[in-house]
C-alpha cells in the first residue's frame, strides 16, 4: 500500500493523500479542500499547500489526525488477525491499517482504496458476540466472528467493543450506515482482567456523572446471559451523519500511553480550539469528577473535540468514566503537577489558570463531591436497572421465542 485518498464524508470530498516514502509517511492537502476552510487538525498539521511528514515514532510516523481513525488495544488485535488472513505480513503499515478501516472509522474521515467488504447490516446475536470476545482474550478461538472483526477493527480502546445500530430491541452491525430508525451505539464487553461488575460500575458512574453536571451521551446496560455490558450512544454520529472528531492526544502529538498532559493544558487547548468558556468549565468539571471517582486512566485519548460542517469546534461529551486505579496509583493526566494526593487547592490552581473564578470552581467541586460521596446509592440504582433490563429481556425473548 503506497498511497491512500482521504475523504471527508459529510461532503463526500477529497481531503488529500497519504503516501509511504521509505520509513516516512507523507500527507498533502488537496488544494480544493483548502478552499473549504475546514481545518481538521489546527495545532500540528499546517492547513496549507505542501507535503507534510510526522516524526511521531510512537505512532509509527503517522499524523495524529489519521491515527484517530485507528483503534487501540483489542481492535488492533482483531485487525492483525484479519490482515494475516488476507496475506498481509504483520505488523501492518499504518496505510494498510487505514485501508482496512476504509469507511468504518470513528469520526468523519474514510480511506480509499478500502479493503472493506460492502456495507453489512445483518442482524447478529449479541450474546454470541459477547461470549466470543471473552474467549478471544483467553485464546480459545482462532477464527473471530465476522461481526466482532468488523466492529473491533474500528472501535477504540483496550476492552472488546462492538459498533452497533439499535432500534427499540433490534440490533444490527453499526460499522457503516444503518437502516432508518436505528441509532449508532458502542457496547463494551469484558476483558479477561475486568471484574464481573465492571459494566454495572460504569453505568453507576454514568448516573453519577449526569447528576454531577457532566455532558454525557445516553447510556444503558445490556443484559447478555448472566452478564451486563455498558453501552453508550456515539457522539460522532447524528443519525447516519458523520461528525469530525479529534482526540486531545493527537491534536497536540501527545503519547497517550505515557503521562503526557496535565489538565491545565487540556483547559488551554479547549480555550484555543473552541473559544467557549462553557467548554472550559466542562473540562474542569470532568477533571474534578475523575479525581473524585479515582479514574486514574484519564489519559489524553480519553478527551475529544468535535467539529461541525461549518468548522466550529466544541468539547465532546465525556466518556470512559469509571473507577480505574493504575499500578502507579497516579492519574495519567496530572493536576497542578501532581498525579496523586490531589487536593481541592490543587484543583483551584487549575481553575485560576483557566480563567475560572474561585467561587465558580468551588461550587463545581462541592457539587461533584456531594454526588460521588453517594456512590453506593448509584450502585444500588444500577443494580435496580439491571433487574429491570433482565425482566424486559425475559419478556421480549418469551414473546419472540427465537430472537
Amino acid at each position: 500500500m503506497k498511497s491512500l485518498d482521504i475523504i471527508y464524508d459529510p461532503r463526500g470530498i477529497l481531503v488529500g493523500r497519504l503516501y509511504c516514502y521509505g520509513r516516512d509517511i507523507l500527507f498533502e492537502y488537496d488544494k480544493a479542500f483548502l478552499e473549504t476552510g475546514l481545518n481538521l487538525s489546527p495545532f500540528k498539521l499546517k492547513f496549507a499547500v505542501g507535503v507534510q511528514k510526522s516524526d511521531a515514532e510512537f505512532r509509527h510516523r503517522l499524523h495524529g489526525l489519521f491515527d484517530d481513525s485507528l483503534p487501540d488495544g483489542w481492535g488492533l488485535l482483531l485487525m492483525d488477525k484479519e490482515l494475516r488472513k488476507r496475506g498481509i505480513s504483520t505488523p501492518p503499515t499504518p496505510l494498510e491499517r487505514l485501508a482496512y478501516i476504509g469507511g468504518a472509522a470513528m469520526g468523519a474521515l474514510s480511506y480509499r482504496p478500502s479493503m472493506r467488504d460492502g456495507q453489512c447490516n445483518d442482524l447478529f446475536d449479541i450474546q454470541q458476540v459477547a461470549e466470543e470476545s471473552v474467549r478471544l482474550f483467553e485464546g480459545e478461538i482462532n477464527d473471530v466472528l465476522p461481526a466482532i472483526a468488523r466492529a473491533g477493527g474500528s472501535s477504540g480502546g483496550a476492552r472488546p467493543k462492538v459498533l452497533v445500530g439499535i432500534c427499540d430491541h433490534k440490533m444490527v452491525s453499526g460499522e457503516k450506515g444503518i437502516p432508518d430508525g436505528y441509532e449508532h451505539w458502542i457496547i463494551k464487553f469484558a476483558a479477561k482482567k475486568d471484574l464481573a461488575i465492571a459494566g454495572k460500575h460504569e453505568f453507576a458512574c454514568y448516573l453519577m456523572a449526569k447528576d454531577a453536571g457532566l455532558d454525557m451521551m445516553e447510556s444503558r446496560l445490556f443484559h447478555v446471559g448472566d452478564h451486563y455490558f455498558f453501552g453508550t450512544k456515539r457522539f460522532d454520529r447524528m443519525g447516519d451523519q458523520k461528525i469530525h472528531m479529534h482526540t486531545a492526544a493527537n491534536l497536540v502529538d501527545a503519547n497517550f500511553r505515557e503521562p503526557a498532559l496535565d489538565y491545565e493544558t487540556l483547559c488551554r487547548i479547549t480555550t484555543l480550539l473552541t473559544g467557549n468558556q462553557a467548554d472550559v468549565l466542562m473540562m474542569f468539571r470532568i477533571m474534578v469528577f475523575n479525581v473524585a471517582i479515582k479514574n486514574q486512566d484519564d489519559h489524553a485519548k480519553n478527551f475529544s473535540f468535535l467539529m461541525d460542517d461549518c468548522g466550529v469546534w466544541r468539547l465532546a461529551p465525556a466518556y470512559d468514566l469509571t473507577q480505574s486505579i493504575l499500578p502507579s496509583n497516579e492519574h495519567s493526566t496530572s493536576v497542578a503537577g501532581k498525579g496523586c494526593n490531589i487536593s481541592r487547592d490543587d484543583m483551584l490552581v487549575v481553575a485560576k489558570n483557566a480563567g475560572i473564578s474561585s467561587s465558580g470552581a468551588r461550587e463545581i467541586i462541592e457539587q461533584i463531591y456531594d454526588v460521588t460521596s453517594r456512590e453506593h446509592d448509584y450502585m444500588d440504582a444500577a443494580k435496580a436497572h439491571c433487574k429491570q433490563v433482565a425482566t424486559n429481556n425475559f419478556i421480549e425473548r418469551k414473546e419472540g421465542e427465537g430472537k
